[in-house]
């Protein structure tokens, strides 16, 4: 066979798979991997060309058009597909309210997706409201009450059709009410988070996803805030106000960390200069594949 044909029947299988896949529920377009990994067809390229004897010279060529594959399918589905849409480039959706309920001093809310666009952003005197754009399925909001506190949980049901290289995904649009603290849960495949809670008192916020581009942003509104983050090979950036005391315990080893203005400490965690003098303290759990971490003061 052809080294063209080689090439061009491991691109079309690979991508193939990646339609598939898209078919199936599994997000292919939103594994960041795939963009973080291009030079790979580098090696399997450099690999075919030193094979002169052509024995095993298919090998590389054939793996190369996978690689190939997968990047277009990464690449476009990000800039065309649900990773990347703007609430007004989606189909109209759902509205849901959560009205504050009277004697309630404490939230707990829970999401839990398939892939998309999540953004918290700004205040609502409701207890919460959230806006879902797209065709991947339908959402459904629940609340159980036990004494003092409400624990809501928006959850994805099903999945509707839709090509890799359509316009067609999720972008959920959230907001709480500042007044009492919160224990916020996300548990999604691979996404796009955009979480500004720094208006918020923030008990606790834990994430889990898949390959994901994570921005958080945290205030001093809350006297200790636990923060864990559980994520495939993804961008995380949390931010960090200068008032706030800050202790990081990271398990990724083969991930690239920024965390500027912190000190290590003996026992393998990263410390702010002032953990023992500042008022508010932010508890940050970090695991993840090969990934960028980044904690920055503001």
């Amino acid at each position: 066979m052809s080294p063209i044909r080689t090439l061009l029947s491991s691109f079309l299988i690979g991508l193939g798979v990646f339609l598939l896949l898209d078919r199936f529920g599994f997000a292919p377009a939103q594994w960041l991997l795939f963009g973080r990994l291009w030079p790979v067809a580098l090696v399997f390229l450099g690999l075919w060309v030193l094979d002169r004897g052509r024995k095993l010279r298919q090998v590389p060529l054939f793996l190369l058009g996978l690689v190939l594959a997968a990047f277009a399918g990464t690449f476009y589905g990000w800039i065309s597909g649900e990773s990347g849409a703007s609430s007004t480039s989606l189909p109209q959706g759902e509205e849901f309210t959560r009205p504050f309920p009277e004697g309630i001093r404490r939230g707990t809310f829970r999401l839990e997706a398939g892939a998309g666009t999540f953004f918290v952003e700004g205040e609502t005197a409701q207890l919460l409201s959230a806006t879902v754009r797209g065709n991947r399925g339908h959402y459904v909001l629940t609340a159980d009450r036990l004494d003092q506190s409400e624990d809501v949980r928006l959850v994805q049901e099903g999945k509707r059709r839709s090509w890799l290289f359509s316009r067609s995904g999720n972008r959920v649009d959230l907001k709480f009410n500042p007044t009492i603290p919160w224990d916020f849960q996300f548990s999604v495949g691979a996404s796009r988070f955009t979480l500004d809670l720094s208006s918020y008192r923030v008990e606790r916020v834990s994430v889990e996803s898949g390959v994901s581009d994570i921005r958080l942003r945290l205030g001093d509104k809350y006297t200790d805030t636990r923060c864990a983050i559980t994520a495939g090979a993804s961008t995380i950036k949390i931010f960090i106000p200068w008032s706030s005391a800050c202790e990081i315990d990271v398990d990724a080893p083969l991930s690239r960390k920024n965390f500027k203005d912190f000190e290590r400490t003996p026992e393998g965690t990263y410390r702010t200069e002032n953990f023992n003098t500042a008022e508010a303290r932010v508890f940050i759990s970090l695991e993840a594949g090969v990934s960028s971490l980044t904690v920055t003061r503001y």
